[in-house]
C-alpha cells in the first residue's frame, strides 16, 4: 500500500453548519489521478476534492503596491492581474511561515524601498507587514537596454526591542538571516519601452515580443533571495558555481552548478531535460520559461520551505439534517491502491427560534403568528403560550414539516398583558419570549363607540381603510364634533344610534389617534403584500388618508342615522 492517510480529528459541527473534512496524506507513488468517497454515516455518500502531495500552493501571500507606479504603467487591469499572477504564483512554490511585522508602540519598522520608476531609496515609516505576506512595489523605468527589469529585496531601519529588529531580520524564522533568508519584500521595476506580452497563453506570443510572466516570476525570485548579495545565497557560492546541496541533487550527477559571470544567475548552458531553468539571466523574444525543479531546490538551499514537500488532501463538505454523533468513512483511491479512514463527527443540537413574531388583538381577541426556525430539519416541536391573564395556556406540537405557530385566545376583559411564549425542539432545546399586548377593556365607554368591533367605525362587520378615512373626514371637516374633536352626548344629536362610530379608542374625542389605531390594525390583517401598498408605514398612510379625504365625495353622508 502507498497511501496512508493521516488520522482525522473529530469534526465538531452545530446543527445547520456544514461539517467540513479536512484529511492529510501522503502517497510514495505517482499516480495519474485520485478520487475519494465518503459514508457521512448517515445513510448518504459524496465525493470529495483531492490535491495530490506537493500540488496545493503554500500559505504566503504577495501584496504588490503601486504607490511608485509614477508612469500609471499599472493603471491597465490586464498589466495588474498579469504582475499580481506572476509574483503570486512563485511564491506558490514555498509554505514558509513569516511572521507578521506591526509597528505597535515603541517598535518601529521603517521599510526602505528602491522606487522602481526611478532610482532614489524611498523611506515608508511606520510600515507594516501582515503574517505570511510579502510585500512587492512595482513601477516602470527607461533601463535602457540594460535589463528588460530590476527586482531586488529591500531594506529597513527600525527602533525598538532586540526581539523585535531580530523578527524583522528573520520573520520569526528558527534560523539565523544568513542561512534561512526571509524577506518583509522589495521592488521590481519594469523596462518602460519594452515590447510587453501580458496574456496568459503562452501559444500566443508575438516572436518580437517579451513574456511579462516571465521576467516578473524571474525577478521575484530575485526578490526572494536568488541573489549573491544575499548571504543565504551568496555562501553556496564557490568560484563561479553554486554549490547548494538540494541544488546540486536535481542538477546533472549531483554536480555543483555553474553560474554566470555576476554569480546571480545559472550559466546559460545549464539545463535539465532539454528545459532551461527560470533562473538564467537571457530570455529570448516569444519565449515563456517556469519555476523549475533546480529554482525550487536552490531556494530551498537558501532557507524556503517547498510546498511540493506538503502532504496531499481531501476535502468535503456535508450538511446534516439532524444532531447526533456519526461514524463516517473516507475512501481514497487510485489507479493502483486505496486506503480508507475512520472518523466520527459530533453535530451539537440548536434551539429552535421564532422569526416574523406578530402578536396583536382586536377586541379581546388576540392571536399569535410566528414562524418556527430549526436548523434541524428532522427535529419537530413543542410550543406553549401562557397568555398572562390566569387561564390555561395553549399548548400543542408541530411535526418537522410544520414550521407555523399560530394561536387565539379571548380575554375576558381589557388590560395590559404578559404573554409568555416557549419553543422547543425534540431534544429538548428551546427558547423564550416575553412580549406585553394591550387588550380593549369591555365596557363601551362611549356612545360614539363600536361596542362589538371597536375599530368598525362605519358598522358594516369589517376594519378596512374606509374606517380611518371616515375618522380623518370628521377631523377635516367636523360635523358632530365640537371643532376641537369633543364629541357630544348621543342624545344631544339623536335619540337613534349614528350609523358613523367614530369614538375608537372610546376617550370622548375624535382624534388622529383613533385613525392610527385603525391603521396599525390594517397593517396585521392584510396581506403582506398588500400591508406594503396600502400602508408602508402609519405616517405615510395617515398622510394618504388625509390627502385623499380633501377630495372624498362630499354626497356621502358620513352621519347618517340608522333607520
Amino acid at each position: 500500500m502507498t497511501i496512508a492517510i493521516e488520522q482525522i480529528a473529530t469534526v465538531r459541527v452545530n446543527e445547520g453548519s456544514p461539517a467540513i473534512l479536512e484529511a492529510a496524506f501522503q502517497d510514495s507513488a505517482s499516480p495519474d489521478s485520485y478520487s475519494a468517497s465518503i459514508r457521512w454515516g448517515d445513510d448518504s455518500t459524496s465525493d470529495g476534492a483531492v490535491q495530490g502531495p506537493g500540488t496545493q500552493p503554500g500559505r504566503l501571500r504577495v501584496r504588490v503596491d503601486y504607490r511608485f507606479d509614477e508612469n500609471n504603467f499599472f493603471l491597465v487591469p490586464e498589466r495588474r492581474a498579469a504582475v499580481e499572477q506572476a509574483v503570486q504564483s512563485v511564491v506558490d512554490n514555498f509554505d514558509d511561515r513569516l511572521a507578521a511585522i506591526e509597528s505597535v508602540g515603541n517598535n518601529r519598522f521603517n521599510a526602505i524601498v528602491r522606487n522602481p520608476s526611478g532610482t532614489d531609496d524611498e523611506q515608508l515609516d511606520n510600515f507594516s507587514v501582515a503574517e505570511n505576506e510579502i510585500v512587492v512595489f512595482v513601477g516602470t523605468r527607461d533601463l535602457d537596454d540594460v535589463a528588460l527589469a530590476l527586482g531586488g529585496s529591500g531594506g529597513y531601519s527600525s527602533t525598538g526591542s532586540a526581539q523585535f529588529r531580530e523578527l524583522i531580520e528573520t520573520r520569526g524564522q528558527a534560523a539565523p538571516a544568513n542561512v534561512d533568508f526571509a524577506p518583509w519584500g522589495g521592488q521590481i521595476s519594469f523596462n518602460a519601452g519594452t515590447n510587453w506580452y501580458f496574456g496568459q497563453d503562452a501559444d500566443k506570443i508575438p516572436s518580437n515580443a517579451f513574456d511579462f510572466r516571465t521576467v516578473a516570476q524571474h525577478e521575484m525570485l530575485h526578490l526572494l533571495g536568488f541573489n549573491d548579495r544575499i548571504e543565504a545565497f551568496s555562501r553556496h557560492v564557490t568560484g563561479d558555481a553554486f554549490t547548494g546541496p538540494l541544488a546540486n541533487a536535481e542538477y546533472a550527477f549531483g554536480r555543483n552548478i555553474p553560474l554566470a559571470s555576476d554569480l546571480a544567475h545559472w550559466a546559460d548552458s545549464v539545463a535539465i531535460d532539454s528545459v532551461r531553468p527560470l533562473m538564467i539571466a537571457s530570455i529570448n523574444p516569444g519565449e515563456r520559461k517556469s519555476v523549475t525543479r533546480l529554482d525550487t531546490a536552490a531556494m530551498q538551499d537558501i532557507g524556503w520551505t517547498a510546498s511540493s514537500e506538503l502532504p496531499g488532501a481531501v476535502t468535503a463538505f456535508h450538511a446534516y439534517a439532524d444532531d447526533g454523533i456519526y461514524d463516517a468513512v473516507l475512501t481514497l483511491s487510485t489507479n493502483r491502491d486505496a486506503a480508507v479512514a475512520p472518523f466520527r463527527v459530533e453535530v451539537a443540537n440548536v434551539a429552535p427560534t421564532l422569526t416574523g413574531i406578530d402578536l396583536y388583538a382586536v377586541g379581546q381577541q388576540a392571536t399569535f403568528d410566528a414562524a418556527i426556525v430549526d436548523p434541524g430539519m428532522l427535529d419537530s416541536h413543542s410550543i406553549s403560550i401562557d397568555w398572562g391573564d390566569s387561564g390555561a395556556a395553549t399548548q400543542f406540537s408541530a411535526d418537522a414539516e410544520a414550521r407555523r405557530v399560530l394561536a387565539n385566545h379571548t380575554y375576558a376583559s381589557g388590560g395590559e398583558y404578559t404573554v409568555s411564549i416557549s419553543v422547543a425542539d425534540d431534544d429538548g432545546a428551546s427558547h423564550r419570549y416575553s412580549l406585553t399586548l394591550q387588550v380593549e377593556g369591555t365596557a363601551n365607554t362611549s356612545d360614539w363607540q363600536n361596542a362589538d368591533l371597536p375599530l368598525d367605525v362605519n358598522r358594516d362587520a369589517a376594519i378596512s381603510p374606509i374606517d380611518a378615512l371616515l375618522v380623518i373626514n370628521e377631523l377635516n371637516r367636523p360635523t358632530v364634533t365640537d371643532g376641537r374633536g369633543k364629541l357630544p352626548p348621543m342624545e344631544s344629536v339623536d335619540g337613534t344610534k349614528p350609523l358613523t362610530l367614530f369614538d375608537v379608542n372610546g376617550d370622548h374625542y375624535v382624534t388622529a389617534a383613533d385613525a392610527l389605531k385603525i391603521i396599525n390594525q390594517l397593517n396585521h390583517n392584510v396581506t403582506a403584500t398588500a400591508a406594503r401598498s396600502l400602508v408602508a408605514d402609519a405616517a405615510s398612510t395617515i398622510d394618504w388618508l388625509f390627502a385623499l379625504a380633501q377630495g372624498f365625495d362630499e354626497s356621502l353622508d358620513r352621519t347618517k342615522r340608522a333607520e
